[in-house]
């Protein structure tokens, strides 16, 4: 029984950081071809990250101005690599915590 949880576990960690990623470029990407009515969408990266989304438009402000559309070309990559790495390790967290509960029983 433990194996095949572990077989099922081991795709968890990527399987969450390719999802954010495709939702992150989904996002910055609408928001870069209407900036006009998208022009909040990356709210949804901002509040997905969080809380790593403060240390994340910390870092985008120490660059310089880059105007409209660069700043969300930054913005974008920060949060995609980020971001990405970010719910990577979330999953593997959950995956080695379940892991640990069902070796136990």
């Amino acid at each position: 029984m433990f194996k095949a949880i572990r077989a099922q576990l081991t795709p968890f960690p990527v399987t969450i950081a390719l999802t954010h990623a495709i939702l992150t470029i989904a996002v910055f990407r609408q928001a870069m071809a209407d900036p006009i009515h998208s022009g909040l969408l990356p709210l949804v990266c901002f509040v997905v990250d969080a809380p790593l989304s403060f240390g994340i438009i910390r870092i985008a402000s120490l660059a310089p101005t880059l105007g409209y559309i660069g700043g969300l070309w930054l913005d974008g990559a920060l949060f995609f690599v980020f971001g990405t790495v970010w719910w990577f390790a979330i999953g593997a967290i959950i995956r080695k915590s379940v892991l640990c509960v069902v070796r136990k029983f």
